[in-house]
């Protein structure tokens, strides 16, 4: 991309954010919400809140505070991605389909922290562990396919 192509972007993000300014409590909360998003869009290496902060001169604590207390309106910002979905893709037939695209969250720079799953990518890692190596299966002699892999058994013929 060239500096002509980046150029507008900055206004379009701010014309975005502006559709959601009924959801955040004041102008307060929406500058922080814009100094947050434009910090998760920004190029800097690691991306946590004092990162984040510090590279648009905003306090630390100050952003923090806001991710663990600003009271927004869930429901009205739903409403609103699906009024810009249905606005963009008017067809009929159109199908929505929101992905959060969790994150595995695994480093070398915390001492003492497991290895750790956020948003759905989570929910389907956990899913996974309990249905190979927990969950009885009755096709496989009530044993779970991590239990049944290593019993050597073979599976009965149907």
């Amino acid at each position: 991309m060239s500096v002509q192509d980046i150029a507008p972007l900055g206004k379009m993000l701010v014309q975005f954010l502006a559709l959601f300014a009924d959801c955040f409590c004041g102008s307060r909360g929406q500058r922080l919400l814009a100094v947050y998003v434009r910090g998760l869009l920004s190029d800097i290496g690691r991306k946590n809140v004092e990162t984040i902060a510090l590279k648009q001169n905003v306090a630390p604590r100050t952003l923090q505070r806001f991710l663990e207390t600003i009271n927004w309106d869930h429901e009205g910002a739903l409403r609103q991605c699906r009024r810009i979905i249905a606005a963009e893709h008017p067809d009929p037939e159109a199908i929505g389909v929101i992905d959060e695209t969790g994150t595995t969250k695994s480093g070398s720079h915390t001492v003492g922290v497991k290895r750790q799953y956020n948003g759905n990518r989570g929910k389907i890692e956990a899913w996974r562990v309990d249905y190979n190596e927990h969950r009885p299966h009755s096709a496989l002699g009530n044993l779970a396919p991590k239990d049944f892999a290593s019993s050597g058994r073979s599976r009965p013929a149907r």
